[in-house]
């Protein structure tokens, strides 16, 4: 018996010295003194790596909170804007008490916190996780970590028992950004987020990577105003559909783009009429679950969907002569019934980018308000991914 308290004494004294190691499988260990620079300040901290998530996610769930500020990342335009939205983020989606997130700057090609315009320091937990480009853990920081001085109660951490948690965020082999929160403990779903999160910054960085090359002319301050009067449900199904579109061609992202807006409006096909940028030309290239071996090019002026690009409005098929629905049936080659046509707007421009279009609601039946929403909804994150990638 005394053999066994003794031991179970000895355990609960390894725990409280380094939770994260005494947690760790045996198979994660990492030698750092085989990895490490020789004889620094930093090398008597004591760190390690945190298990990778679980591959079942079937409990992982999002409260509506954790959803709008990972969804706040698509609506990002801007390097400074994205840093703003991942910190915000990091905080909501994770048990932490600080948060402090680095991003790599195009012009600068320096890893820097937004906050103070400081770069990565060259030295303690963050640039150890830099270096390895892997996720590290620490229950003790040196008084050299300049984190001592980045963090608002860096004492916390031993007297409170908390854990740094420095992850990288990497697009391919190259670091793109630096997350570390302070928190007392990182569990398993935690670390499901932790992976969303980092792909989300991934797909939106790209994102704005991309249009950052493309001149923009008459650029507004206020960008179109789509609801947010949506459910949890539509925002969780919104949140899949733009993990889905992470590096996709234009062909397949649109033919995502379109299930999901079939599957919301209970439609039997839609399509997505693209406008150039002049405003002259009007382009479909997918239709359905399939995309057209020729793409279809029309005059922007005198057919079934000029009015949505002049008016900015939706249109159904009330608003069109029967003419116009009859063209449309040519067009397509089916009998449309119904039509919903709803047009994207750019949230840099205020430009309609496109015109989101649904036929056919299940039972014969007319698209609704509701439709209509729940396609702006779509847009309001999937917009600036799609006139990023689609060419006219």
């Amino acid at each position: 018996m005394v053999v066994i308290v003794q031991h179970l004494l000895e355990v609960a004294y390894l725990y409280y010295r380094d939770r994260c190691r005494f947690l760790r499988p045996q198979t994660e260990a990492i030698d750092f003194a085989s990895t490490r620079e020789p004889a620094t300040a930093f090398s008597n901290h004591s760190s390690c790596r945190l298990t990778r998530p679980p591959e079942n996610n079937d409990d992982f769930v999002l409260n509506s909170e954790q959803l709008n500020a990972v969804l706040t990342l698509s609506n990002a335009e801007s390097i400074q804007q994205l840093w703003a939205a991942a910190r915000v983020a990091g905080m909501c989606l994770l048990p932490g008490e600080e948060c402090v997130v680095y991003i790599l700057e195009p012009h600068s090609h320096r890893l820097v916190n937004l906050e103070d315009n400081e770069p990565l320091p060259m030295k303690g937990v963050m640039w150890e996780t830099f270096r390895q480009k892997s996720q590290v853990c620490s229950t003790h920081l040196d008084a050299a970590d300049p984190l001592c001085t980045i963090l608002r109660t860096p004492a916390s951490i031993e007297s409170e028992k908390k854990i740094v948690v420095c992850t990288p965020v990497l697009d391919e082999e190259a670091v793109i950004s630096i997350l570390l929160v302070v928190c007392p403990e990182l569990s398993p779903r935690d670390q499901l987020k932790l992976a969303l999160l980092q792909k989300q910054i991934v797909l939106c960085y790209r994102r704005i990577r991309t249009a950052s090359t493309t001149p923009v002319e008459n650029a507004i301050t206020n960008g179109p105003n789509y609801s947010d009067a949506m459910d949890d449900n539509s925002n969780e199904s919104i949140l899949q559909l733009c993990e889905s579109l992470y590096d996709q061609d234009a062909a397949t992202l649109q033919i995502k783009i379109i299930n999901y807006l079939q599957a919301q409006t209970c439609a039997d096909c839609g399509f997505l009429v693209l406008v150039s940028p002049d405003n002259t030309q009007l382009v479909v290239q997918v239709i359905g679950g399939k995309a057209l071996e020729d793409e279809i090019k029309f005059p922007a002026d005198g057919n079934v969907f000029s009015s949505v690009l002049m008016k900015r409005k939706s249109v159904t098929e009330k608003e069109l002569t029967k003419d116009q629905l009859d063209e449309l049936c040519r067009f397509l080659g089916v009998n449309v019934h119904t039509i919903l046509g709803v047009p994207v707007l750019s949230r840099v421009t205020g430009n309609v980018v496109a015109i989101a279009c649904v036929i056919n609601k299940a039972g014969r039946k007319s698209f609704t308000a509701q439709d209509v929403v729940s396609v702006q909804h779509c847009f309001k994150y999937t917009a600036a991914v799609l006139t990023s990638t689609v060419a006219y």
